[in-house]
């Protein structure tokens, strides 16, 4: 799978690139109900899309070439066992896109 567009939603719900003075993107369609991630620290969750986009993970939907992440929340972390131990965790919610290439 192709690496995903990382889009972000301003506080009128205008999807847009991350890049300072972009566009809003007005050919974005919502594919798949939003979803949630947990991600080990430290760690981006950008960088955490992009490993599942290359292992072809389930979560992400086949047709989505675009996602928006939640902010970090600190009231979303916690501490998960593992065999090795304890690891740092938070949850962050993703929406998946399509964005229609005109």
């Amino acid at each position: 799978m192709e690496k995903l567009e990382k889009l972000t939603q301003g506080e009128f719900g205008l999807i847009r690139p991350p890049y300072y003075g972009s566009a809003p993107v007005d050919n974005a369609y919502v594919v798949d109900k939003i979803k949630t991630i947990t991600v080990q620290h430290p760690s981006d969750i950008s960088s955490a899309i992009d490993e599942m986009a290359e292992r072809d993970s389930v979560l992400i939907p086949k047709d989505a070439n675009a996602y928006v992440a939640s902010d970090f929340n600190p009231e979303t972390q916690h501490i998960r066992k593992t065999e090795n131990g304890e690891v740092f965790c938070s949850v962050y919610a993703i929406q998946f896109y399509n964005i229609y290439k005109k």
